[in-house]
């Protein structure tokens, strides 16, 4: 079964040993819902004019791509990729929680309710089925260690990865981080932007790291 996007950055933004997601959670937040937006430009229910985001959808029974699909149609009239990465963020845990459902069923988390001084209760997700997260953490060091082509998903991927600055999740030596820092630069200069795809990857990105700085500022925190 091929995952979504957001599917996938959720299994990669998983600790494996602790159970929790590995990203501060104002960018995990803001990236998963960026994540949602590369899902409906792949399957074609979006496109972008003048950076306004233009839909075309068809529900497909799965709730979490339901009810965000819900949201946009009822905009009055067609906004920027900003304005859906902070609106889709008021369903963020929905779509958390609704992932991992899935991949509970699926046989690749599990899922722990545990409690804190046996009183206050907290979640735990472990991956039991590594090989899914391990074969993506492969496939893009490949990309950006050794210089493999990347598919328009693991752009995508690779894209939430900056925006989130979650390095860590694919490299724990610094120097790796460094070289897969430097190669990230790269691959989203706008040199490099040579399609559709790639401006719409852009921005995304940009508009999580914008949405991302506003919500950290109105916070007091820089």
């Amino acid at each position: 079964m091929e995952l979504p996007i957001t599917t996938k950055f959720i299994i990669l933004a998983l600790d494996p040993e602790k159970g929790k997601v590995r990203i501060d959670d104002t960018y995990f937040r803001y990236s998963l819902c960026g994540a949602i937006l590369m899902d409906f430009f792949v399957n074609g229910e979006i496109s972008l004019s003048e950076k306004r985001v233009i839909p075309s959808f068809r529900r497909n029974g799965v709730q979490w791509h339901d009810i965000c699909v819900e949201r946009i149609e009822k905009a009055n009239n067609n906004k920027n990729i900003a304005y859906w990465v902070r609106n889709l963020a008021r369903k963020y845990r929905f779509v958390f929680d609704e992932n991992i459902r899935q991949l509970v069923n699926l046989g690749i988390v599990r899922h722990e309710k545990k409690y804190f001084l046996n009183i206050f209760p907290y979640n735990r997700y472990y991956i039991i089925n590594p090989s899914v997260r391990e074969e993506l953490i492969m496939k893009i060091r490949g990309i950006l260690l050794d210089g493999k082509t990347a598919d328009k998903e693991l752009k995508m991927i690779i894209s939430l990865i900056i925006a989130s600055r979650s390095f860590r999740l694919i490299a724990d030596d610094r120097t790796e981080r460094r070289m897969i820092k430097s190669r990230c630069k790269e691959l989203t200069s706008s040199d490099s932007l040579a399609n559709e795809t790639d401006l719409v990857i852009r921005q995304v990105r940009m508009a999580i790291t914008s949405t991302v700085m506003a919500a950290m500022a109105s916070r007091g925190v820089y």
